[in-house]
């Protein structure tokens, strides 16, 4: 396997939702929403297009990461912008909060309505949903 990685181009991006669809369903629970956040955060200015990466083996996708901005705001109000990582998670390195605290806020972009959800599914192949063991548990 030889990989190469290069920037996301437009013509990638239901191939990098497919595959996202893929890696995330039924983990955190029965289907998933990060082909959809991934979807939608390439619509924000929150998008952080240049770090837009798809890992290639020959000319299929075998991967992809996408970064947007979002930020903490601190108890005087003072903002600072932070970088995260997928639809997911934060990129964070040791200290990079060190003297920041306070209440983090994302993008609208991860807030995913089930009906909106239920409309993008129909631009893939079915696909049956499963409750697993790795899923959050409802309370």
């Amino acid at each position: 396997m030889n990989i190469l990685i290069r920037l996301e181009e437009e013509k990638d991006y239901k191939t990098v939702e497919y595959l996202t669809r893929e890696a995330f369903w039924d983990l955190y629970h029965p289907g998933c929403s990060e082909h959809l956040i991934v979807h939608k955060i390439r619509k924000v200015p929150a998008f952080v297009k240049e770090l837009s990466f798809v890992a290639c083996d020959k000319d299929h996708i075998v991967g992809s990461i996408i970064y947007s901005r979002a930020k903490v705001i601190d108890d005087k109000d003072k903002e600072f912008e932070i970088l995260c990582m997928g639809p997911n998670g934060l990129e964070l390195s040791d200290g990079a909060l060190n003297g920041i605290s306070g209440k983090f806020y994302e993008s609208q972009v991860f807030k995913v309505e089930d009906k909106e959800l239920e409309e993008f599914e129909q631009e893939f192949p079915y696909k049956e949903k499963h409750i697993t063991d790795t899923q959050f548990k409802e309370e």
